[in-house]
């Protein structure tokens, strides 16, 4: 008899919850101060969590990227 050899399922692999960012549509809308600009939000710091910074963001009207690219108003470090 041959031995089957049993497959092993890798996980996928997936990026720490730290560096990903917020579900943008479990944020209310409350103000317009950064309509139109875009945000690179690094890490937060002993005051605020990066998930409390893109949610101030995004209730503020802006929008949060994981990496920032030339049309980048800020990024956050």
């Amino acid at each position: 008899k041959k031995l089957q050899a049993k497959s092993r399922q890798q996980d996928k692999p997936t990026v720490d919850s730290r560096f990903r960012g917020i579900d943008q549509q479990s944020v209310k809308q409350t103000g317009h101060y950064f309509s139109s600009l875009e945000f690179c939000i690094m890490e937060g710091n002993t005051k605020y969590t990066k998930a409390e910074l893109e949610k101030l963001v995004y209730e503020n009207g802006g929008t949060c990227v994981q990496n920032a690219l030339a049309k980048t108003f800020c990024v956050v470090t």
